[in-house]
């Protein structure tokens, strides 16, 4: 899907760490990396998204997937 963007927030995704180091490595363009973010700003971009990944080593099912389901 040479249109779709990913957007990704926390610790693990600033836009100078490993993540970014990967994305460029493996020519990923459309990767746009926040690192840790406010929780109302992940809720307005998850309100923009059309699909959300929950890559989660800790939890099985949190927050972030009920929130994004209660955008539909």
């Amino acid at each position: 899907h040479p249109d779709a963007e990913l957007w990704a927030f926390g610790t693990a995704f600033t836009p100078d760490g490993a993540a970014a180091a990967f994305c460029r490595k493996h020519a990923m363009p459309n990767v746009t990396l926040f690192g840790p973010t406010h929780h109302a700003d992940v809720l307005a971009r998850v309100a923009q998204s059309t699909l959300l990944l929950h890559a989660s080593l800790e939890e099985s099912f949190g927050m972030v997937p009920a929130e994004a389901m209660s955008y539909g």
